[in-house]
């Protein structure tokens, strides 16, 4: 990554729509982050604490470093997200990259949620998170919006699209998991790699065997596995 960091998606909902995912509770615990214990006090922290709405329903601005934009597009909107230069004029914290690859994953997950049929979206989320550092060559190399299929972890084929790719993370779309996604993200200056997985609309025990057989896989693939 460079000192700079700027990223633009295109989402299937009109700026109302996204402005209210950034906004209330209800629809921010169907894509931000990562299930645990402490999860219903960090979207308080990240959405209401630490945020300043500069322009209402257009333009906020997060912990003081970077900003969302939402805009009006002919497929729906845009979302702009621009780092905010430090008020003293002091260099770029590089501590926080692993934070801004945070916020690739975690806004890709809301593009998902946005492209669902609304009843899906609306489903028992499970999302699991693990750190780590993946192989090189772990999975495909195909481009976004591309075919894929493999056998990752035990017999099952799964197969699906390539959702997103960036230079440290890998999206892909698994139809056979109600369309989850499950993204490999390599490391980044400052921070570890890891691997995400999100599903929708499962039953506890699905999901918790997916984890199961997911976990295992990645302990296989990585250098090092801490237990957070």
């Amino acid at each position: 990554m460079t000192d700079d960091f700027e990223m633009h998606l295109v989402l299937p909902a009109p700026p109302e729509t996204v402005w209210a995912h950034l906004r209330e509770p209800e629809l921010l615990g169907r894509w931000f982050g990562w299930h645990h214990d402490g999860f219903d006090a960090e979207l308080r922290e990240v959405f209401v604490d630490a945020v300043v709405v500069e322009r209402p329903g257009r333009e906020l601005v997060i912990a003081g470093g970077h900003r969302f934009t939402v805009d009006g597009h002919p497929a729906g909107s845009t979302l702009h997200v621009s780092r905010v230069s430090p008020a003293d004029g002091s260099a770029w914290d590089p501590s926080w990259r692993p934070i801004e690859e945070g916020w690739v994953t975690f806004l890709q997950q809301l593009r998902l949620v946005l492209d669902l049929d609304p009843a899906a979206a609306a489903g028992t989320r499970h999302t699991v998170m693990r750190s780590g550092s993946p192989r090189a060559g772990l999975v495909t190399d195909a481009g976004p919006g591309s075919a894929w299929s493999a056998r990752l972890f035990g017999p099952e084929e799964l197969a699906g699209t390539v959702w997103f790719r960036t230079p440290h993370q890998l999206g892909l779309r698994v139809h056979g998991w109600g369309d989850g996604l499950l993204t490999i993200m390599t490391d980044v200056p400052g921070g570890e790699g890891r691997v995400v997985l999100t599903t929708y609309g499962r039953s506890d025990d699905a999901a918790a065997a997916t984890e199961r057989d997911l976990l295992r896989w990645w302990a296989g693939v990585t250098d090092t596995v801490p237990a957070s």
